[in-house]
C-alpha cells in the first residue's frame, strides 16, 4: 500500500512539473477608433520557467502577401526597450546581457513576421513574466467594423513558428492566446459634446455634495 502510495505521489509530482514547465505568450484585446495611422501592442509572457531566448512568430488575421494571404494591415517594426529583455530600464535603452541581437528574419512591412531573439550563451536567461516585445503596427488600411486577429503563435500550414528555449537550449512548452483589434466608428461631434456636458455635470456634482 506504501509502494503504491508514494508510486502515486512521484508520478503526481512529476506531472505537476511537466504541467508548470510551460509559458504563455498573449496579447489583449484593444479598440482603436477608425483612422488611427499607428499603434504600439504589447506581446505578454508569464509562466514560471527562466526564459534563455525565443522565435517569435507573429501574425495579424491571416499573415498578408508575405504568407500568400489577404491581410492589409501591417507590422511596421518592433522593440525591446521596457520589456523583459531589458535589464536596465533607467537608461532609456535596451541592456540584455541575456539577449544577442535582435533580428527580424522576414523583412518588414509584412503582416506576418518571424522575429529571432537569441540567448547570448546557454545559461543566461531571464525572468518569463512581462512584455517580450513592443510591435508597431500601421492599420491606417483599416474602417469602422473591421477586426484584426493578434496572432502570437501564427501558422503557415501545420508549422508553428514561435518557439521558446530555456537555459541550455531546454525548449519551453508554448501556449498562446490571441487578441483581437477593433477599429470603432469616430463618435460624432454632437456625441462628443453631450459626453462632455455629461461628465462635467457629474464632476460639478461631486465639488458640491
Amino acid at each position: 500500500m506504501l509502494r503504491v502510495l508514494a508510486l502515486g505521489v512521484l508520478i503526481s509530482t512529476a506531472l505537476t512539473s511537466v504541467a508548470s514547465a510551460a509559458l504563455t505568450l498573449s496579447t489583449e484585446d484593444i479598440f482603436v477608433s477608425e483612422g488611427t495611422q499607428e499603434i504600439v501592442i504589447g506581446l505578454n509572457i508569464a509562466g514560471t520557467d527562466a526564459l534563455n531566448g525565443m522565435t517569435l512568430g507573429f501574425g495579424l488575421n491571416d499573415g498578408g502577401t508575405i504568407v500568400g494571404g489577404t491581410e492589409t494591415a501591417l507590422i511596421t517594426g518592433f522593440s525591446l526597450d521596457q520589456t523583459i529583455w531589458d535589464t536596465d530600464t533607467s537608461l532609456g535603452t535596451v541592456v540584455t546581457p541575456a539577449l544577442a541581437s535582435a533580428s527580424a528574419s522576414v523583412p518588414f512591412p509584412n503582416g506576418a513576421t518571424i522575429l529571432n531573439l537569441p540567448g547570448v550563451t546557454p545559461s543566461t536567461s531571464v525572468s518569463a513574466n512581462g512584455v517580450a516585445v513592443f510591435l508597431t503596427l500601421d492599420i491606417s488600411s483599416k474602417v469602422a467594423g473591421d477586426t484584426i486577429l493578434l496572432n502570437p503563435d501564427f501558422i503557415v500550414g501545420n508549422q508553428h513558428f514561435s518557439v521558446l528555449l530555456g537555459p541550455d537550449n531546454t525548449a519551453i512548452e508554448l501556449t498562446s492566446r490571441s487578441g483581437l483589434l477593433t477599429v470603432t466608428a469616430v463618435p460624432e461631434p454632437a456625441s462628443l459634446t453631450l459626453l462632455t456636458a455629461l461628465l462635467g455635470g457629474g464632476f460639478l456634482r461631486r465639488r458640491r455634495s
